[in-house]
């Protein structure tokens, strides 16, 4: 994760399996991140809000989403639903598969 005003070094990394293609920050839930994993699927992250930040802990797993399937699927799309929920929509490349799940509270 990086800091476009800092670009020298990033600001907190996780191994996530794959490559990442794409990061999107919850719209109301300002410490979730949903990260698109290429052929690792989906996960959501977990920055941990400011206290955090402050001591240094960096970013955390909280969940994946696997459904579009390992390896054979290119996670690449990635957005959250508005309105509150913990709702997301991914879709894959090769199959062009589009599925809105939900996750459990954190």
């Amino acid at each position: 994760l990086w800091d476009v005003r800092q670009l020298r070094a990033p600001v907190s990394e996780l191994g996530l399996g794959g490559g990442v293609w794409r990061l999107k920050w919850h719209p109301e839930r300002a410490d979730l991140l949903l990260a698109a994993c290429m052929h690792a699927g989906f996960a959501v992250l977990s920055s941990g809000g400011a206290e955090a930040a402050a001591g240094g802990e960096g970013l955390s797993l909280v969940a994946r989403y696997e459904a579009h399937g390992l390896g054979g699927a290119l996670g690449y799309g990635a957005d959250w639903a508005h309105g509150g929920a913990l709702a997301a929509a991914t879709c894959s490349f090769y199959d062009r598969a589009l599925h809105a799940w939900t996750l459990e509270e954190v």
